[in-house]
């Protein structure tokens, strides 16, 4: 159930980023609201799920994704017809939070631009903040003052 909400919060999101995209700064909000949903759906499964679940959550959320970044760095382009469109792929799988990069300088690094590199660490970066409410301690019942 878990791997199915963070996939339709992944999913709704593309959809929603993409359609807020022609209106300046709403894509910007959105891919910020983005970021706190995953958070907090990750935080509302952190008291049913042990750390392995959360991990396998994470990964498994996040799979076409590293199936995809894989592909394009381990320079699978021979495997079909549609390896060309691998890095589209990607940047549709990314595109939650595409509109963050719009703040970073235009910088190119290798004769590529900034945000070609950042694709590939997106994916990574997401699966670690859905993990990361798993590594905080989980807050103990304090019993109140008057209570014996």
């Amino acid at each position: 159930m878990a791997l199915t909400r963070a996939y339709i919060i992944h999913i709704s999101a593309i959809i929603a980023i993409g359609l807020a995209m022609y209106f300046p700064g709403l894509d910007i909000v959105l891919a910020l609201v983005y970021l706190y949903l995953v958070y907090k759906e990750a935080g509302y499964w952190r008291q049913s799920l042990n750390r392995a679940g959360m991990a396998s959550v994470a990964l498994l959320w996040q799979a076409p994704g590293y199936l995809l970044g894989g592909a394009i760095l381990l320079t699978a382009e021979s495997i079909s017809q549609f390896s060309y469109y691998y890095i589209f792929m990607l940047e549709l799988w990314g595109t939650p939070l595409l509109p963050l990069f719009s703040l970073l300088p235009a910088w190119t690094l290798l004769d590529r631009p900034l945000y070609y590199y950042l694709l590939f660490m997106l994916v990574p970066c997401l699966s670690l903040h859905y993990y990361y409410p798993a590594l905080i301690k989980k807050k103990t019942k304090s019993r109140s003052a008057g209570s014996n």
